[in-house]
């Protein structure tokens, strides 16, 4: 039997207050409810901890704006659903800025249980998201590489335990006090030259002085983060200590037993490395989830509030003029709440989770079609669908690719081939566009295409391949293979 739902009914009406638990329980609430109607009740009503709060809009004790402080100050994920006999809409949408989730007439209550259904869910994904957030930042601390995090200006962003271990740094505090560079200046202008030019540095390893004045081998991965504006947000570093290994290979001659030793260390190291970079893909979809949630929560419907007020004060006004400059709004804020859907949509397909990958990529190159014209063919099929995990970075690599159609292709078509290779899923993605000449993104990514390492890595960090070819006025091809599982989790695996 399921738990009641404990309700704390802020109303000075005890027959509204019955009428209005008689109407959950026909919904098919099963309530643990207490009423309220004055300031001290209430703070030891909200010591309680209710799961949710039903406030009539006019209690004599009660300001309603106070009573939504009060709730979510106790604990914001608190649904909060006003009911009046006679508050305007405009009231309402204030709030709900406020923090109320839902606002009602009391002749209307045949919506409240679906209004109070709703907050409870919204609560519990919050709940999820923080969850989700926590457990990130456990593996950003687990992790057994170093990262840190700056601004432009050099000011720490984040840095976790393994990099301040690597420079022998007791605490984070004194690693943000350090006055003097890690590297000497030649080291500092090689990375910071590559960064300018190819807006990452991959691979290079290097001497740095830890705080005690000794030297340490690592090896530095850096890149750069940008805004929808195309502005620098941070620069990322990852540290791998290679200390020991550089050891190992200059006392190679001498042991070749302590080398193997060493490198079987390092594989180990590497193997716990992408297990805990695979979760973290996990927690950035959970990240896009929380987003796309937040936007359709808050700004779609803020937006959609606004759009049906727009269309009631046009039906009010009787200037012809003035109602088609009120149309003219009303269509620019469906167009805007259209484009916020869509960003929704890239940020978490659903039919992605539903459906399967073959029907979000057919959606994705629908959209594409739409969009700009591009023409699209989508063939093969998959005997097998990937595990959710892989599906999503399959889709993900996929969903460059496309970006990089739309954005930089000039195509009229593109083709997408799906298959099942074994245990895995291969890809390819091919236009008929201007293409592009060079050696492709091994040596560095060319102008335009700076998609390209993040779907190769995205590939790579899956144990899978990744390969383009492309040619001035030949179109590009895209192909890629990502295992149902990695090489280490396949060996790993009981028989």
């Amino acid at each position: 039997m399921s738990e009641a739902l404990r309700l704390l009914l802020i109303e000075d009406n005890e027959d509204d207050a019955q009428l209005t638990v008689m109407r959950l329980r026909q919904q098919g609430f099963e309530l643990d409810w207490e009423s309220v109607a004055g300031a001290d009740a209430l703070r030891i009503a909200l010591a309680r901890r209710p799961d949710a709060v039903i406030a009539d809009y006019n209690v004599p004790e009660l300001d309603i704006r106070d009573t939504i402080e009060a709730v979510l100050a106790a604990d914001s994920d608190i649904p909060v659903i006003v009911v009046s006999g006679s508050m305007s809409a405009g009231v309402g949408v204030e709030l709900m800025r406020l923090g109320a989730q839902d606002y009602l007439s009391k002749d209307r209550l045949e919506r409240l249980g679906a209004a109070l259904q709703k907050g409870l869910e919204r609560a519990r994904e919050r709940r999820r998201m923080r969850a989700a957030e926590t457990e990130y930042q456990s593996l950003f601390e687990q992790l057994p590489v170093g990262v840190v995090r700056h601004l432009p200006s050099g000011e720490t962003l984040q840095v976790n335990t393994a990099m301040l271990r690597i420079l022998g740094f007791q605490n984070e505090a004194a690693y943000r006090a350090h006055p003097t560079p890690f590297m000497d200046a030649s080291k500092r202008k090689l990375l910071t030259d590559r960064l300018a030019k190819d807006g990452a540095a991959r691979g290079v390893e290097l001497q740095v002085v830890r705080v005690d004045g000794s030297q340490r081998w690592v090896r530095m991965d850096l890149s750069i983060t940008r805004g929808a504006d195309g502005a620098v947000n941070s620069i990322d570093s990852v540290v791998t200590d290679i200390h020991e290994r550089k050891q190992a290979e200059e006392a190679l001659q001498n042991s070749h037993k302590v080398l193997e030793a060493t490198l079987e260390r390092l594989r180990r190291s590497n193997a716990i490395r992408q297990r805990l970079l695979v979760r973290l893909i996990s927690a950035q979809e959970e990240e896009r989830h929380r987003i796309a949630l937040e936007i359709h929560d808050d700004a779609v419907q803020v937006m959609t509030a606004a759009n049906i007020r727009l269309v009631m004060l046009g039906r009010k006004l009787a200037d012809e003029k003035l109602t088609a400059e009120v149309d003219l709004l009303v269509g620019t804020v469906a167009h805007s709440t259209a484009r916020l859907r869509r960003l929704m949509f890239d940020l978490q397909p659903p039919a992605l989770e539903h459906h399967g990958l073959t029907a979000a990529l057919r959606t994705s190159l629908e959209i594409l079609t739409a969009d700009t014209g591009i023409q699209h063919t989508l063939s093969g099929a998959l005997r097998d669908e990937p595990p959710q995990e892989r599906g999503v970075l399959v889709y993900r690599i996929v969903q460059e690719a496309l970006a990089n159609v739309r954005k930089h292709s000039n195509a009229s078509t593109v083709a997408v081939v799906l298959a099942n290779q074994g245990l895995a899923v291969s890809v390819s993605i091919t236009d008929d566009g201007i293409g592009f000449a060079g050696p492709g993104p091994a040596e560095g990514e060319e102008a335009g295409h700076l998609g390209l390492a993040s779907m190769r890595e995205r590939a790579y960090l899956a144990g899978g391949t990744w390969a383009i070819g492309s040619a001035p006025g030949a179109g590009t091809r895209v192909e890629f293979m990502v295992p149902f599982m990695s090489s280490m989790a396949a060996a790993s695996a009981p028989a």
